[in-house]
């Protein structure tokens, strides 16, 4: 992805940007909510704009249930 970093090297963090938040959030994670996503040390929306990552109570459902049928695989 040359093309992108270029384009956008600006505004990318660097590895010790990244890695701030993520120290940050282990170490406060008893104080912070559960499930949410971080950045700069902040909580921010779960869904970018216009990127249909949200999904329906149904899809959530499906997804579940996949993931507990998968999980069966591996259970003694």
């Amino acid at each position: 992805m040359p093309a992108f970093h270029a384009k956008m090297r600006s505004r990318l963090r660097t590895e010790a940007m990244g890695a701030d938040t993520a120290v940050w959030l282990a170490a406060a994670a008893t104080q912070q909510p559960s499930g949410l996503f971080f950045q700069d040390r902040r909580a921010v929306a779960a869904h970018l704009p216009l990127a249909s990552s949200r999904s329906s109570p149904q899809e959530e459902e499906q997804l579940l249930a996949a993931l507990e049928e998968f999980s069966l695989k591996f259970r003694p």
